[in-house]
């Protein structure tokens, strides 16, 4: 297998995701890519979260911390210098999470750091969260990114992150900081740079050897990248078209939070807008669609939604604790 070995050298993180986005339609067949790269003061959100309702925009207004989406689903996340970011592109027909994740805990292993992976998007130490992670998956590749925590600021952390109180009570905790851990707080001194040189050692060890490492050069690339880092940073993909809903309910449920935004007329579902930290990016169109024109009574809606099946077993299995919920929650 062909690998790369890919370091961005830019902070903004408009261009890196469309960096990282042309790495996943432009890999080449059994081509495997470590891209590792840093933003500067960035809250980065899952693709189908209301930065109304995860992010203090006022604050990050306040204090020049940019928003950023990505087209991963999952949570929103705090970026600083602190703060180091990885993407394993790689063939879909070898995506293996397990086998992504022995690259990051192998690279700490060599200071030290016994790192273990929980559920799916998880990497802790002794029960502390220091990388949480993402997935996509395309037709030909996939996309396994997520953060480390090395340095980061940890008094910014939750601060500008407007985290769910039932999240954090699911977890049995009080706050957001109270989660997490910096890997140089686990072994002081430790630097990002170190750990990006840990990280490239263990991805050779296990992927094979790159003829080179990379350094990003946005300046050679094609002009889609632009054109996707003009799109990372526009009103639309940040915010996206709005509408006065009717109501709107909210609901966490084991794999994550949901919120229902419905627009009525007529007493049937005008508009259906869904925002959820799911890991399954494709859940917010599949839900919303399957929920417009619908007559606005939990039960027309709960079973609109159990009589649907996408083939997917994961989704399908989210979409039935979704039926159950309308089912037994009258609006």
């Amino acid at each position: 297998m062909k690998t790369r070995i890919i370091i961005g050298n830019r902070w903004d993180p408009h261009w890196n995701l469309a960096f990282e986005e042309h790495l996943v339609n432009a890999a080449e067949e059994e081509e495997a890519i470590l891209f590792l790269w840093q933003n500067r003061d960035t809250v980065v959100i899952g693709c189908n979260q209301n930065p109304w309702r995860e992010c203090d925009l006022s604050a990050m207004n306040r204090d020049g911390v940019r928003l950023a989406r990505r087209m991963t689903g999952g949570g929103a996340v705090f970026h600083d210098e602190g703060n180091l970011n990885f993407s394993f592109i790689v063939p879909k027909e070898r995506f293996d999470v397990v086998r992504q994740g022995s690259v990051i805990a192998g690279a700490l292993s060599e200071v030290g750091i016994q790192v273990l992976q929980t559920g799916r998007n998880d990497l802790t130490v002794d029960g502390r969260k220091f990388s949480g992670n993402a997935f996509l998956h395309k037709r030909r590749t996939s996309l396994h990114h997520g953060t480390i925590l090395i340095g980061a600021d940890m008094s910014r952390l939750g601060g500008y992150l407007q985290v769910d109180p039932a999240k954090l009570a699911g977890k049995g905790v009080a706050s957001v900081r109270a989660r997490v851990v910096n890997l140089a707080e686990l072994v002081p001194g430790l630097q990002v740079e170190q750990v990006k040189a840990l990280v490239r050692e263990s991805f050779s060890r296990e992927y094979g050897l790159p003829d080179e490492v990379e350094q990003a050069d946005f300046d050679a690339l094609p002009e889609t990248v632009s054109q996707l880092a003009e799109r990372n940073a526009s009103w639309e993909w940040l915010y996206g078209r709005t509408a006065e809903f009717t109501m709107s309910v909210r609901v966490r449920f084991p794999w994550g939070g949901l919120e229902i935004g419905f627009l009525n007329r007529n007493a049937r579902v005008e508009e259906a807008k869904v925002w959820t930290d799911s890991l399954l990016p494709e859940l917010a169109p599949v839900l919303s669609g399957m929920l417009s024109g619908a007559p606005f009574m939990a039960e027309a809606l709960a079973m609109r939604v159990r009589g649907s099946r996408t083939g997917n077993e994961e989704l399908d299995g989210i979409l039935s604790d979704i039926a159950d919920w309308l089912a037994e929650n009258p609006l």
